[in-house]
């Protein structure tokens, strides 16, 4: 009788046990597709039942919460848990670091590493890295190599994601050789995402030639990223050996993206090539890749430049067709361009079209305009143009 007993004590056990794993199994998912509401009720029929939630079923509520940004309620279910005696661990705690990193909130991402030492829940090195890379993007030099210090010194070894995550932060702040001798000295080996962040930083600032030697030092490391930043480098300054990095995508069977075309039309357009640009285009569409509207402003951008106005004209006409809405961006060159060329009658055309299309230029495209409109009919006519427009 007491041996029955005690077996059906330990079967209950277990099935409540199960309960709560199918419970924050079911509620992880939701937190993960951000339904996180639905992981509310979920929770709420698994306390009816007399299934208590532990630190897994709450950890999964905080990551849904911490994904859409809600803070406040991340930290309410936080607070909610400690009040009912369950311990948050690291996991818990790395994923309300990550939140508040996400939405800028540096101190209270802080505050909680310090909240972890005191409960004897040592930070690993997902947390610091998380921090680094908080205080990186908010541009917190000082919180970054504090953060950094902190973890070398409490024995914590970075992975090559903080690696990472401190090599993009000093490209970010023009230490390139604080960066070079960090890649030297990686307790691991460095991925491509590492030799990235620094050639990013190196193309950002010019120095495309730094770039390329890192690239060649990267050997079969280099990706898409890779080339598709050293093609901004280039495009930057207006180098025609991006045209040596596209051969070497191209040898490497790398295949091009959107962004990778998009910069390649850039160059030639840049360069008073125009008709390479639209053989480029229509590689790209052949090629299965869909241009969007930057790949149309771009053209029509590069045959406003040049003087081919009427061929910017029917690339709007196309990229209409195509589903593609035409952006302040897009009305600009064709304004600029219809002025320039002497059309103003079609410049006007343009302007009364980006207004009537809902696209409102800002306060500098409207400088920009009037400019343009009173070097070729002055004062009074340029005042009365922009008025009749307005009134329209």
């Amino acid at each position: 009788m007491a041996d029955d007993m005690a077996e059906n004590e330990l079967l209950g056990n277990e099935v409540a046990y199960l309960n709560v794993i199918t419970f924050t199994t079911v509620m992880n998912c939701l937190a993960d597709v951000g339904e996180v509401g639905i992981a509310l009720a979920v929770l709420a029929k698994m306390l009816l039942r007399g299934c208590s939630p532990n630190v897994f079923t709450f950890t999964s509520l905080i990551k849904g919460f911490c994904l859409k940004g809600k803070m406040e309620q991340a930290y309410e279910v936080y607070d909610k848990m400690t009040r009912e005696g369950v311990s948050p661990n690291v996991v818990t705690y790395n994923t309300m670091i990550n939140g508040f990193c996400c939405i800028g909130d540096m101190r209270k991402a802080a505050s909680l590493c310090l909240e972890m030492e005191k409960c004897s829940c040592p930070p690993n090195v997902t947390t610091y890295g998380t921090l680094i890379n908080g205080y990186a993007k908010s541009g917190d030099f000082e919180g970054a190599f504090e953060t950094w210090n902190k973890m070398i010194t409490q024995g914590c070894h970075p992975n090559v994601v903080v690696y990472t995550s401190m090599i993009d932060f000093l490209s970010r702040n023009l230490m390139f050789e604080e960066a070079y001798d960090l890649i030297d000295n990686m307790n691991c080996p460095p991925n491509a995402a590492t030799f990235n962040a620094l050639i990013k930083g190196l193309c950002a600032n010019g120095k495309v030639d730094s770039a390329m030697k890192l690239f060649y030092r990267m050997g079969n490391l280099a990706n898409l990223t890779t080339y598709n930043e050293l093609l901004m480098g280039f495009s930057k300054v207006n180098d025609f050996a991006a045209f040596d990095v596209i051969l070497e995508m191209e040898e490497s069977g790398i295949g091009l993206n959107l962004a990778t075309y998009n910069t390649i039309i850039n160059i030639y357009c840049n360069n008073n090539m125009v008709n390479e640009g639209f053989k480029v285009m229509a590689k790209m569409i052949v090629k299965g890749v869909k241009p969007d509207v930057i790949t149309f402003n771009i053209m029509i951008n590069g045959c406003c430049k040049y003087g081919k106005v009427d061929l910017a004209g029917k690339l709007l006409e196309v990229m209409g067709r195509g589903g593609l809405r035409a952006d302040l961006v897009t009305y600009t060159s064709l304004v600029y361009g219809a002025c320039e060329s002497g059309s103003l009658e079609k410049g006007e055309e343009w302007v009364h079209k980006m207004v009537n299309d809902g696209v409102n230029p800002d306060k500098g495209i409207w400088s920009v305009l009037v400019r343009c409109l009173m070097s070729k009919i002055g004062h009074v006519g340029a005042i009365d143009l922009v008025d009749s427009i307005l009134v329209s």
